[in-house]
């Protein structure tokens, strides 16, 4: 049996999310342009310092490296502020948004010296731990920049195949969302999806004020929250582990037919009648 998203609404349907999704590249553009102009005006070694962690391919840098740009263009080196760093304590939660902060003492600060000059007849000082967050929030803003970008384009892209109801008796929630979007995850990079779902909205943690039309996470839709709500207590909910943030996610597999005839039901897939014949 083969089913499709219906054809009478097919059209408009994927126009909408197209232009949803490039809405949300279009919102993510503007917050990291008007971050890469405060990091232009405030660190005006900025080339320089943001080219080490490209370099390393670690997208970081250490004290001694930072110290070294500023040093080398000859800046007024001084004594450094002892400084407290934030000790992240993720817990676990169904989407990893709970957060502990606690403020600490960085034994380490107790080194780090700080740099002054004066640039067109105002004096400009600039520390380690300031102009590294500068650099790790545009990183965040930038590769969530092109996360949007990669989504955008995977749904400008899609078919309406619906083969994957055919092929496999689970489907996850992240390829279910797709389908009530009137996107087919036939054919695509879903795992930029499922990264999207299992990745923290860090986004929201280091923009002072996100627009209200931007969807940072799956829970903005309201098409994810319909089937969260529906196939949640699902019996085939799987734990993903995160290897790095150490935390544990459930996701959701639906079986195929019990989202089949909810679709159905809904309208939001037609079964292919085609193969039929009359007599």
């Amino acid at each position: 049996m083969s089913y499709f998203i219906p054809h009478a609404k097919r059209e408009d349907l994927k126009r909408k999310t197209v232009y949803d999704f490039e809405t949300q590249f279009l919102l993510i553009s503007a917050i990291e342009k008007r971050f890469t102009s405060e990091i232009i005006k405030t660190i005006p070694l900025c080339d320089d310092l943001f080219s080490i962690g490209f370099k390393n391919g670690k997208n970081d840098w250490e004290f001694d490296q930072w110290r070294d740009v500023y040093v080398k263009h000859r800046w007024k080196e001084v004594k450094g502020k002892l400084t407290l760093k934030n000790n992240f304590k993720i817990e676990e939660s169904d989407q990893a948004n709970w957060i502990k902060k606690d403020l600490l003492p960085d034994k380490s600060s107790e080194k780090w010296t700080e740099f002054t000059k004066e640039i067109d007849g105002a004096s400009c000082r600039r520390s380690f731990p300031e102009d590294k967050q500068k650099f790790w929030t545009w990183h965040i803003v930038n590769h969530d920049k092109t996360a949007f970008k990669k989504r955008h384009y995977l749904i400008r892209d899609a078919s309406f195949d619906l083969n994957c109801l055919e092929l496999y008796s689970d489907i996850y929630l992240h390829e279910a969302f797709l389908i009530m979007l009137g996107i087919s995850p036939d054919d695509m990079d879903r795992n930029e999806f499922f990264c999207w779902m299992l990745s923290m909205d860090l986004l929201s943690m280091i923009v002072d004020s996100i627009p209200n039309k931007l969807k940072t996470k799956f829970e903005d839709f309201q098409e994810w929250n319909i089937l969260k709500g529906h196939f949640g207590k699902s019996k085939k909910v799987e734990k993903v582990s995160i290897e790095n943030g150490k935390v544990i996610i459930d996701t959701i597999k639906i079986d195929t037919k019990e989202f089949i005839e909810w679709a159905l039901k809904n309208g939001i897939i037609e079964e292919d009648t085609t193969y039929l014949r009359d007599g």
